[in-house]
């Protein structure tokens, strides 16, 4: 069954927000999750409106309408009832519509600020971001556990702070580090990580004026491979007058953000971008992402050594790419690789991108 599911009976429950010190634990039934600052905030809280974007992630997956009485702002609630709205319009499979209802419903608070807020996790993604940011007011950063690393102190996410601090610093930005507990619940992380991240800088950012989040890809490849990642259209669904949220980057492919990086110089052996063992915040430059990130760095006309310790033949690993079976795998592949094919110099590496991109296109017409 494809589409939005319309469901005959739908669960009702009371949400709870339990707050001890810094960390805010949000209950409802069976669901439980918790955010937490390692940081002071220097504004006391004055509405809970972060929690509307996890919440909304929830009652889609599993049938629920939430209800909640603690305070919300009336563009908070606006806006995620405008997402939900967005969803049914997308009709992706298995989801219902989204029922949240809020029982206190404030205006947003007038109050003094402090500066922007910008997602930085030290991969490709994020560090361009933060480069093309630059200037912009962003005088803090912030460092989420519970992604790619399970938590704070994961021997994974302590290598990386230091060089994310770094990062940071060498920006004029403030390093602030939080955790959550949200993708325990299991909910669709490729769909729904940009939810996750809108809730994390509400939460962090409740005293600054403005938020920033980096794109996973250029906003034309969202209508391919829409709506997995953090798609552009996001941004304007999580942003108040009070509190806008921009998504930075969504008009580059990664190559162009390997380049400016590259050519930056200040963060090229300190990025990131590695999944293959959370036990290290460093890039092994052996597996796929690592192998397509060196693409990338030739493609860019620049030797792979500007960010990896050696240069190896990506002849053979391209040779030993096979050919996803799903269709939007195989558009995921070849989105990839055309964005690399276009700026690589003629040689073997390009020969065989083009076959594999090929192979790719004749297999996709099989599925129209």
């Amino acid at each position: 069954m494809s589409g939005i599911l319309i469901p005959k009976r739908k669960r009702s429950l009371s949400v709870n927000v339990a707050l001890d010190g810094n960390t805010v634990v949000v209950t409802a039934g069976q669901f439980s999750f918790f955010l937490k600052r390692h940081f002071d905030l220097s504004l006391p809280r004055q509405n809970f409106d972060y929690v509307l974007y996890g919440l909304g992630v929830l009652s889609m997956v599993h049938n629920v309408r939430f209800e909640l009485d603690m305070p919300m702002t009336a563009a908070g609630v606006k806006q995620i009832r405008a997402f939900g709205n967005a969803w049914s319009d997308w009709a992706m499979r298995g989801l219902y519509p989204m029922d949240i209802h809020a029982f206190n419903v404030i205006d947003e608070p007038a109050q003094p600020r402090r500066g922007g807020l910008l997602c930085l996790s030290g991969g490709v993604d994020s560090t361009h971001a933060a480069l093309s940011g630059e200037g912009d007011g962003y005088t803090h950063a912030l460092l989420i556990a519970g992604a790619d690393y399970p938590a704070i102190i994961s021997p994974g996410f302590q290598e990386l702070t230091p060089r994310v601090r770094a990062m940071a610093e060498a920006m004029g930005m403030e390093l602030l580090l939080m955790e959550s507990s949200y993708k325990q619940l299991g909910v669709r992380w490729n769909h729904f990580h940009a939810l996750h991240l809108a809730m994390c800088v509400k939460f962090a950012g409740q005293d600054m004026t403005h938020a920033a989040y980096a794109a996973d890809r250029p906003r034309w490849t969202d209508v391919v491979l829409h709506p997995a990642g953090n798609q552009f259209a996001y941004a304007d669904f999580f942003t108040t007058p009070e509190f806008p949220i921009r998504q930075l980057g969504s008009m580059v492919g990664r190559t162009q953000k390997v380049r400016e990086i590259i050519e930056d110089g200040r963060f090229t052996k300190l990025i990131s971008f590695c999944w293959t063992d959370s036990n290290t915040g460093r890039n092994c430059g052996q597996c796929a992402k690592c192998m397509r990130t060196r693409i990338n760095c030739v493609a860019a006309g620049y030797p792979q050594r500007s960010i990896f310790d050696d240069e190896i033949d990506l002849v053979p690993f391209v040779k030993s790419l096979k050919l996803p079976r799903k269709p939007r795998r195989i558009r995921e592949a070849l989105v990839f690789l055309q964005d690399a094919y276009r700026e690589l110099p003629d040689g073997e590496l390009r020969d065989q991108i083009t076959r594999y991109v090929r192979r790719g296109e004749r297999r996709l017409k099989w599925f129209v």
